[in-house]
């Protein structure tokens, strides 16, 4: 590093040098999510519970909605089955009747938030982060 007349050292380009943002997963925000929908639901039911005038995708014999939010930023919901007691325990525990995976990029919680929450409202249940934890939760 360059020496100023002084003798302190010139940090001029350890200052230019910009740090990046923390992404939002390192912040707390899981990439997927787990639907428990307080009533029995299919993605044609989530579809409905969108807020109006929500452009979407969906492929009802695979079970998946696509919800678009801008240009290549979308939400994918996936119907999921409940194949083992434990989980089945848990759908219960949550009063839970269907079970969705929903998954986004975690840069775009933001703008996802509004539409999870939409859905949550109408069809009851909780969103619950992937995480060892399930958290974080939007009821």
């Amino acid at each position: 590093m360059a020496q100023k007349k002084n003798g302190t050292k010139n940090n001029k380009a350890a200052g230019a040098v910009k740090k990046a943002p923390l992404p939002k997963k390192a912040l707390g925000i899981p990439e997927g999510w787990f639907y428990a929908a307080g009533q029995e639901a299919n993605v044609v039911m989530v579809r409905a519970a969108l807020p109006e005038g929500m452009e979407s995708d969906i492929w009802k014999e695979a079970g998946v909605l696509e919800v678009i939010l801008g240009e290549k930023e979308s939400i994918d919901i996936e119907e999921m089955e409940v194949a083992d007691e434990e989980a089945q325990a848990f759908m219960d525990e949550l009063g839970a009747k269907s079970l969705f995976y929903v998954s986004f990029d975690p840069g775009m919680y933001e703008k996802a938030l509004p539409v999870l929450k939409a859905i949550v409202a109408e069809l009851g249940g909780k969103m619950l982060g992937d995480t060892p934890n399930l958290e974080p939760e939007i009821c």
